[in-house]
């Protein structure tokens, strides 16, 4: 989750400079290498959460 909530405030920082967009992602288990469903991610700045579907990916739409 440390790895996902690292990319997310980079692409945060990156996309304030930018017009909007989206962010989308997969979080998977390390140890297993499977998808993670209902995992939560967040861009504390934006106020944006996001939960993983039952294949570990999940979208940020409208990231300014």
């Amino acid at each position: 989750m440390l790895r996902v909530a690292v990319a997310v405030a980079v692409a945060a920082a990156f996309a304030r400079a930018q017009q909007p967009g989206s962010l989308r992602g997969v979080v998977r288990d390390q140890d297993f290498d499977v998808p993670l469903a209902a995992a939560t991610g967040q861009i504390v700045e934006l106020g944006l959460r996001a939960e993983t579907n039952d294949q570990g990916l999940f979208t940020f739409p409208q990231v300014p």
